[in-house]
């Protein structure tokens, strides 16, 4: 399945380690790193001011992009009817197994995100993380996105920062030097700079509500939420009701 929205190059390497992707010591060991923060960050922008124990009860919430369902699953445990939607058909049916094995009801969808639009479907807030920079014209993803959202709903997008830092920390350090990611999981030419991704959201339609940086102490190890924007970044945006 390839379009301007999907890059075979990158379909295939996710492919070659889909059935790896719940294992916290695999190739994406770094992804199962940053989720507590990505989860804590998606809560205070989609639900603010929520402190339920399920804070997306009751809410349709889309994984564009999802991969395996690293962020659906959990997504689903915090109440939402979460739907995991990507092009990877490997990853996609990773996810379904995981999703089985937790007990969780969770629907993965193996399309591109115009196909999901094209059939109508409508979600009150959604994600899209660490996928931007992997698709060859970020700014079509974006339509689709507006599309897909109801009036009033919410993204929480993520990605990468083009700067000599990212190429230093993403690409240097985590893919060479401390082989955090598997080599060759970026290409720092599609790094998306903030004021590029806002450019695109504002004019796929949406108002931008804000952004933060994500930050990595390597001497603990850990991922935190910081005002650097120079490496990895969250941007919330809104379609206006």
């Amino acid at each position: 399945m390839q379009n301007k929205r999907t890059d075979q190059r990158e379909l295939d390497q996710f492919a070659d380690v889909a059935d790896h992707w719940w294992d916290p010591r695999g190739p994406m060991k770094m992804l199962h790193r940053i989720n507590p923060e990505r989860l804590a960050h998606i809560r205070t922008q989609l639900t603010p001011g929520n402190h339920d124990a399920l804070p997306f009860d009751g809410l349709r919430i889309l994984d564009l992009g999802c991969g395996a369902g690293l962020v659906t699953l959990p997504l689903a445990r915090l109440g939402a009817e979460a739907t995991g939607l990507d092009p990877t058909e490997k990853a996609v049916m990773a996810g379904m197994r995981e999703a089985e094995r937790q007990g969780l009801e969770v629907t993965f969808i193996h399309q591109t995100s115009d196909q999901l639009a094209a059939d109508g479907a409508q979600f009150d807030h959604a994600v899209c993380l660490e996928m931007l920079e992997h698709v060859p014209d970020p700014s079509l993803i974006l339509s689709d996105l507006f599309a897909l959202l109801k009036p009033g709903g919410r993204a929480v997008l993520s990605t990468l920062n083009r700067t000599p830092k990212s190429f230093a920390g993403a690409i240097v350090v985590a893919e060479h030097l401390g082989r955090f990611v598997p080599r060759g999981t970026h290409q720092w030419r599609k790094f998306i700079k903030p004021k590029e991704l806002a450019s695109m959201a504002e004019q796929a339609g949406f108002q931008i509500m804000g952004q933060t940086g994500l930050s990595f102490d390597f001497l603990r190890g850990v991922f935190f939420l910081s005002d650097d924007l120079s490496v990895n970044y969250f941007m919330t945006v809104e379609k206006p009701a």
